[in-house]
């Protein structure tokens, strides 16, 4: 993804991951600084996370599915922001600034961010997989400053596929998984 400054209302995120590890950075998008906006999906303890901070505290949501099984599992993750506009007495407007994460075929565990800021400001960057010097990372979770341990595949970002070789800015060491 690009390296430019970017203030976004929403994202999305699709992918399939195939691990038996417990703890490990899947995804992070931000710009790593002391207090910065974020938004990351880890591995803690075998269940998947998705942490995200606009700038006033943070928001977790975790799965009640175990992925650490080896087997291939799907997870959906979005963050958006909807203002709802009420044209009849009384008139006026209500923002909602809400997160969801869906892995495998649990119910969707939803959740919201407190008032205050309501786009997340990133340097433009997806890592997967991990990141190098995390520097929120003391207030986070251990497996946030973990690489990931597994296969990626199926990633999807704000409803374009990504394609992990192309697609990426440096040169990863990607080791192909078996499609089982």
């Amino acid at each position: 993804m690009g390296d430019r400054e970017k203030a976004l209302l929403s994202n999305h995120f699709e992918l399939s991951i195939k691990t038996e590890a417990t703890q490990g950075l899947i995804l992070w998008s931000g710009k790593g600084l002391e207090r910065s906006d974020y938004i990351a999906l880890a591995v803690v303890d075998g269940f998947v996370q998705m942490t995200y901070d606009l700038g006033s505290k943070p928001v977790v949501l975790r799965s009640t599915v175990p992925v650490n099984t080896n087997q291939w599992i799907h997870i959906k993750a979005y963050r958006l922001l909807i203002i709802f506009c009420f044209f009849f007495p009384p008139s006026g407007s209500r923002v909602q600034r809400e997160g969801s994460l869906q892995v495998g075929n649990e119910a969707p565990i939803a959740g919201s961010s407190p008032l205050g800021a309501t786009q997340l400001d990133t340097d433009g960057a997806l890592w997967l997989g991990g990141m190098e010097k995390l520097s929120v990372a003391h207030k986070l979770p251990k497996a946030y400053s973990t690489g990931f341990i597994g296969c990626i595949r199926d990633v999807i970002v704000d409803r374009q596929e990504l394609h992990l070789v192309e697609d990426a800015l440096n040169n990863p060491t990607i080791l192909h998984c078996s499609a089982k």
